[in-house]
């Protein structure tokens, strides 16, 4: 157990108490974690439970899927260059918006995150399809990284 000393001598007997004292400047009826009645405190938080909060809070598939889906529109724009044509402005719009709603996905407390990575995975899926003999290799993992996240269980808030 965590014991948190607070400003004027108050103290909250976890981190689930910590956390609900500096997110809201409440405390709950009945601790989560320890089931013990908390005081109110100050609102001063422990920064070893912050850490402990921020961690975990990116979905790592959706992120992977946003990185590749960025770079592999970066690349394509380099490509297209060297073969001295213009990229085609769909195919970069389709790129970056799937990178974009798929880092939207990312966020494990955003609202709609699933409805944000549902268009990510069709836009990702069909364009490397499409692509699939010379840059659509990539973007089709990133779709099915998009997808997988969908799919992934919704995570338990501690919250």
């Amino acid at each position: 157990m965590l014991v948190a000393a607070l400003d004027g001598g108050s103290r909250v007997c976890c981190c689930t108490c910590v956390l609900y004292v500096a997110r809201a400047g409440y405390r709950p009826a009945k601790c989560r974690a320890c089931h013990c009645t908390g005081v109110i405190a100050t609102g001063v938080m422990d920064h070893r439970v912050m850490a402990a909060r921020v961690r975990g809070t990116i979905e790592p598939f959706a992120l992977t899927a946003a990185i590749v889906a960025a770079g592999m529109a970066v690349f394509y724009v380099w490509l297209i260059g060297q073969q001295g044509n213009q990229p085609l402005p769909w195919v970069l719009i389709i790129l970056l918006v799937g990178a974009l709603l798929a880092a939207y996905g990312a966020l494990w407390r955003v609202p709609y995150r699933r409805t944000a990575l549902v268009p990510a995975v069709i836009a990702l899926t069909v364009l490397g399809v499409l692509g699939i003999l010379s840059i659509g290799l990539p973007i089709l993992a990133a779709g099915i990284l998009a997808l997988i996240s969908v799919l992934h269980p919704r995570r338990r808030q501690p919250l």
